[in-house]
């Protein structure tokens, strides 16, 4: 079954990715997950059921969000929806989760506003100093590709900056741009 999944996730641009809220979050929708944002796919969290979890006196929206974030980090960027198929609640929302997923997967930044977002990083927060006293130099950024947007970082060596200050220039990116529903891919590249 999980090769099947693994093979639709491959042909697909957007995956909907259906949880069963009353079962919760399993081994296998944690390798699903990573498998998704592996392969660089947009992708639209879609928790069913949820008619099932209302029923229940301690159940509270934004703590499963929270458990859903954790138990699926791989996929901390992609929206999340609350349904219930049975009852047809909130079905509608879906067809506009991937509409902008979609969107976002798609998207074309500039040159421009990217090397805009990556020197307001630099200028908040300094790229990383060795050990032996060399500090990691940004010299500018453009993107390479859509279908996952991919942007090429120019750096004078990429091993001088660390998974911690990897993962802040992301965050930067998406919190100045969005890019919410899809992966984001970075390659720090060495400038010749």
């Amino acid at each position: 079954m999980i090769n099947r999944s693994f093979k639709a996730i491959n042909k697909a641009d957007c995956i909907l990715f259906i949880i069963d809220t009353t079962i919760g979050i399993t081994e296998q929708d944690q390798k699903l997950a990573e498998r998704i944002s592996d392969e660089g796919k947009s992708c639209v969290i879609v928790m069913n059921k949820w008619d099932k979890i209302l029923l229940e006196e301690n159940s509270d929206q934004n703590e499963i969000v929270k458990l859903v974030r954790n138990s699926l980090p791989a996929l901390s960027w992609a929206d999340i929806l609350f349904v219930s198929a049975l009852e047809g609640t909130r079905c509608n929302k879906i067809l506009e989760a991937v509409d902008l997923a979609i969107t976002q997967y798609n998207r074309y930044i500039p040159t421009s506003i990217l090397n805009e977002i990556i020197q307001d990083a630099i200028r908040w927060r300094s790229p990383p100093i060795n050990g032996a006293n060399k500090q990691g130099k940004i010299y500018y950024c453009t993107q390479v590709s859509e279908k996952p947007p991919s942007i090429s970082i120019f750096v004078n060596d990429p091993d001088l900056f660390n998974e911690s200050y990897r993962k802040y220039i992301s965050s930067q990116f998406r919190s100045s741009l969005g890019f919410k529903g899809t992966s984001l891919r970075l390659f720090w590249t060495k400038r010749k």
